[in-house]
């Protein structure tokens, strides 16, 4: 089967593939944001009395945690789990994990939150 930048042809499956890049990695960032701003509000404000975060001063500071920690060694890389697929496949699972782990943290954090208040 061919790759989906091998069917768009050439320079154009580059560009396209620059813009899908583009698009995965500011959804992912507005994601996270989100999901870092409700949390930081509902527990880091309440606890520790912190000014609450918008969301964009929260990708803002996520971006910040996540260039210290990112010397943090991983056992596995996204290459090595999305092993098989194409780029688009690549791309299309780190946006599925970004949606998915912001998901499961919005959810946790909501019940503890319903239980404190």
């Amino acid at each position: 089967m061919r790759g989906f930048g091998e069917f768009l042809g050439g320079a154009l499956g580059v560009v396209f593939g620059l813009f899908l890049f583009v698009l995965t990695m500011m959804l992912c960032s507005i994601i996270n944001g989100y999901v870092f701003s409700i949390i930081w509000n509902w527990f880091v404000v309440t606890a520790v009395h912190l000014p609450a975060l918008t969301v964009g001063s929260a990708i803002g500071v996520y971006f910040v945690v996540s260039f210290l920690l990112a010397a943090v060694a991983k056992d596995q890389t996204i290459a090595e789990l999305s092993k098989g697929y194409g780029w688009l496949g690549k791309l299309f699972y780190v946006l599925l994990v970004q949606v998915g782990m912001g998901a499961s943290v919005l959810g946790v954090g909501w019940v503890i939150h319903f239980f404190n208040s």
